[in-house]
């Protein structure tokens, strides 16, 4: 009677931890946090000391629009940048996207590079993504740059227009990206620069030019974050696990990465909460 009496109290212990977590990973992935970074490079123009950013990236057509878009004026930003994968791929309907772009811009100036969703979605003479960012007046910067000035002082956002490869044969493209890379360098010169580039698993390629702040997202967090299973699935998925949520640098960057907003068809979000940067930069 005691093993029976042992194990039943065993069996409720299990039942009672499984149903709590399922709950807690459906709650936590359904709410959205702020992660804070703090930059400090004395590059930074002293008129930008305390310049904040509000970074939204792989968002990928998110309903919750009023929720977003609450969280990110709690963050008080001077700028809000965007890095892509806005939408999905198959999103033909830009209702959320285009209501989530006129109430960012309410708020202050905002910018936007393209994901590789926003690429795979194009097709033919269909509205894009674009399209729709500029009718709410955001900037659109694929492969370009814009100034933002205080003052005197400058410093440059550069947006990387993705390459419509999957990561599995963007090595083949590897010269397109340096290409591109090395324009908008010599476009930014010897200002202090934040670039939106979206795909961070290419962040040794990116930290070869000259860029300050490069903000990135497209890993997702790393979907399942679980002992083996997150790497097992992003090899599969983008086949790298090296640059996945978080702060890195290299050479002279520092690449901030978003675990995004979106949920995906094939991964669920596990212990992986969903994030808006707040991006503080300092110059001393």
């Amino acid at each position: 009677m005691k093993v029976l009496r042992v194990l039943g109290i065993a069996a409720a212990i299990f039942l009672t931890v499984a149903v709590f977590t399922v709950v807690y990973v459906f709650w936590d992935s359904e709410r959205v946090v702020v992660s804070e970074y703090t930059i400090i490079n004395e590059r930074l123009p002293a008129s930008f000391n305390g310049f904040t950013i509000a970074f939204i990236s792989d968002s990928h057509d998110r309903a919750d629009v009023e929720k977003i878009v609450s969280i990110t004026e709690s963050i008080e930003p001077d700028l809000i940048l965007l890095g892509g994968d806005m939408i999905n791929m198959d999103t033909t309907d830009y209702a959320n996207f285009e209501c989530l772009c006129t109430k960012l811009r309410a708020l202050c100036d905002v910018y936007y590079a393209y994901g590789n969703h926003e690429l795979w979605s194009i097709d033919g003479e269909q509205i894009t993504a674009g399209d729709v960012a500029r009718k709410a007046l955001v900037n659109v910067l694929n492969d370009e740059t814009a100034e933002i000035v205080r003052g005197e002082d400058r410093i440059v956002v550069a947006g990387y227009r993705d390459l419509q490869y999957s990561d599995f044969t963007m090595t083949q493209q590897f010269y397109k990206m340096e290409e591109k890379l090395e324009k908008l360098q010599k476009a930014c010169g010897d200002d202090f620069t934040v670039l939106l580039f979206h795909r961070a698993n290419y962040f040794d390629t990116v930290a070869k030019y000259a860029f300050d702040v490069v903000l990135a997202g497209h890993t997702h967090g790393g979907y399942i974050n679980l002992p083996k299973i997150r790497d097992y699935i992003l090899m599969q998925h983008i086949g790298n696990t090296k640059y996945v949520r978080g702060e890195y640098a290299a050479g002279s960057s520092i690449m901030l990465v978003s675990g995004g907003l979106g949920q995906d068809d094939a991964f669920p979000r596990v212990f992986n909460t969903p994030e808006i940067l707040k991006v503080v930069l300092r110059g001393e």
